[in-house]
């Protein structure tokens, strides 16, 4: 099967598998091989599409990787995307914590998925309003 693609199209799933793959294995202690390999051999048509300077090939083991130029096309969405996940996982968390504070883990379990989801979101609707106000600037730790 072969795709046809415009540079700016390439551009696109160069930046895409870049995403995907830093997604992927930047967490990891062992790199996911089936990601690193497929992003490998999508850098190495970087040249044909006159996008070379995204892409560095390793004359030592003869795999392409991004060049510092893509890393900063990516970061713009990086930092969106870890923004966004950063607040969501944050009211997320804290809801689920103060609906089982209130409810107790059994009758919490027991909710029905309306029912917890309609006390939960009572909860991240106080968690919005307040991270949109004032950030994490009245957030604080208890001492016990």
């Amino acid at each position: 099967m072969n795709i046809s693609l415009t540079p700016e199209q390439y551009k696109t799933l160069l930046l895409t598998t870049y995403l995907g793959n830093w997604m992927v294995n930047s967490h990891q202690v062992e790199t996911d091989k089936t990601f690193d390999t497929l992003a490998s051999h999508v850098y190495s048509y970087a040249e044909s599409f006159g996008l070379a300077g995204l892409v560095e090939l390793d004359a030592d083991n003869g795999r392409y990787y991004p060049t510092r130029e893509l890393e900063e096309l990516a970061a713009e969405h990086m930092d969106a995307y870890d923004n966004e996940t950063f607040w969501a996982e944050l009211i997320e968390r804290l809801s689920e914590r103060d609906l089982v504070a209130k409810y107790g883990q059994d009758a919490s379990e027991k909710m029905t998925v309306e029912e917890r989801f309609t006390k939960l979101e009572e909860f991240e609707a106080r968690y919005d309003e307040e991270f949109e106000k004032h950030g994490v600037e009245r957030l604080t730790i208890k001492d016990d």
